[in-house]
């Protein structure tokens, strides 16, 4: 009896030990794939600093088109509406002008 379950228990701790040694290896699987990811991403991160910067250099190009094609929208947008009150200011006049000989009528 005492035998047997010597033998079991040498049997559980080199299981148990087999065990550790697993998950200990797993570590070292999961670490070295986090390190790659590390690096991956770094990789990415210039890649990505190197876009931005182009983007950046476009951008400002844009811009300097975007102020000039809004310089001319201004001023047709002040012509507009230029026109838009000389336009209102003539219908006024033209309305009182008729209100006032519709009166005249009126009161004759």
């Amino acid at each position: 009896r005492r035998q047997g379950s010597q033998r079991q228990r040498r049997r559980q701790g080199s299981q148990r030990q087999r065990r550790r040694q697993g998950s200990q290896r797993q570590r070292r699987r999961q670490g070295s794939q986090r390190q790659r990811r590390r690096q991956g991403s770094q990789r990415q991160r210039r890649r990505q600093g190197a876009q931005q910067r182009q983007r950046a250099q476009q951008r400002q190009g844009a811009q300097r088109q975007h102020a000039q094609r809004r310089h001319v929208q201004r001023r047709h947008a002040q012509r507009r509406r230029h026109a838009q009150r000389r336009h209102a200011q003539r219908r006024r006049q033209s309305q009182r002008r008729r209100q006032s000989q519709r009166r005249r009528r009126q009161s004759q």
